[in-house]
């Protein structure tokens, strides 16, 4: 899974890059099944990870009150916004 990374795309809390992610597998994945594997048979999930990267408020389709219908009507609002405004 690893090797199918993205290298274009932005790092995660961690500030990791999937570069250093495809180049580290190797000597970091038995240590990090462990740990995975230690969360899951306890249920515990430490809150560290729980931390979320702040959700822009044009985001749509993944947070409450923010439905693919609200996501087609405020692109609607904005193309008609716009050519009303002659910026096409």
């Amino acid at each position: 899974m690893v090797a199918t990374l993205s290298t274009s795309k932005a790092t995660g809390l961690e500030d990791l890059s999937s570069y250093f992610l495809e180049i580290a597998a190797s000597s970091i994945s038995p240590s990090l099944t462990a740990v995975f594997n230690l969360s899951i048979s306890s249920g515990v999930f430490p809150d560290l990870c729980k931390t979320a990267k702040l959700l822009l408020d044009s985001q749509f389709g993944v947070r409450s009150s923010r439905s693919c219908e609200l996501a087609i009507a405020n692109l609607s609002h904005n193309i008609l916004t716009n050519m009303d405004n002659k910026l096409f």
